[in-house]
């Protein structure tokens, strides 16, 4: 018998630290996925190569299983099917953060932005990716290298899917307020085209929470 380690080890290691440091994770990489709950238009998520070799991501209205029919929409390409690399770069452009603001990623439709990112955060910091879609959040958890790697960090999250919005609350009311100086925003807008409402009404509640913390902070002191 061969004492070489199965392809699937590396997977599996990353799967049970993810489940053990953050065990939200789960609905996304046991299957068995919540029924949907608000989504405006249901999508069906493909991982495809761009020319860079470099992963896009396609979206592709689902089928109206209620009439039968198909939607019209054609599939909608999330990044740069040329390189989405160079359009990560420009999304974040000369960013500069310090160790303690709260980041926030609104689009999780181009992964390499999360594999740029993760490269300007300070240890430990916290740093949120938003997406309006739970199908995705579950295929970039369980076949993206730089989501899993960015999960892989302390305070890196992703919430995808109103199903996690529970979860993403609860996450915040626990967060001291010590550890915050403020929120910064990034926007992925071929993300939000798919829900926009959804963005910004999640947008405000994070803004809400954040700045109550910071309310209660200063009346402390």
């Amino acid at each position: 018998m061969s004492d070489q380690p199965s392809p699937e080890a590396p997977n599996s290691s990353i799967e049970e630290l993810l489940m053990r440091s953050k065990p939200y994770l789960s609905v996304y990489l046991r299957g068995g996925s919540p029924a949907p709950s608000g989504q405006p238009v249901p999508f069906e998520f493909a991982i495809e190569s761009a020319r860079s070799g470099a992963p896009v991501i396609v979206a592709t209205p689902a089928s109206d299983n209620s009439t039968g029919s198909e939607s019209e929409g054609r599939p909608i390409a999330l990044s740069s099917r040329y390189d989405p690399d160079k359009e990560a770069a420009r999304l974040l452009g000369d960013l500069q953060l310090q160790s303690a603001d709260l980041v926030m990623l609104l689009g999780a439709g181009n992964p390499q932005v999360l594999a740029q990112l993760t490269l300007r955060l300070a240890p430990n910091q916290i740093c949120l990716v938003i997406d309006a879609h739970f199908e995705l959040g579950e295929l970039l958890v369980r076949n993206d290298a730089a989501t899993r790697s960015f999960l892989a960090r302390p305070g890196c999250h992703l919430f995808a899917g109103p199903e996690l919005l529970i979860s993403l609350r609860t996450y915040l009311e626990g967060l001291p307020a010590e550890r915050l100086s403020g929120l910064r925003v990034l926007n992925h807008t071929p993300s939000q085209r798919l829900a926009s409402g959804y963005y910004a009404d999640v947008e405000a509640d994070v803004r809400d929470s954040i700045n109550s913390k910071m309310s209660e902070l200063l009346t402390r002191f």
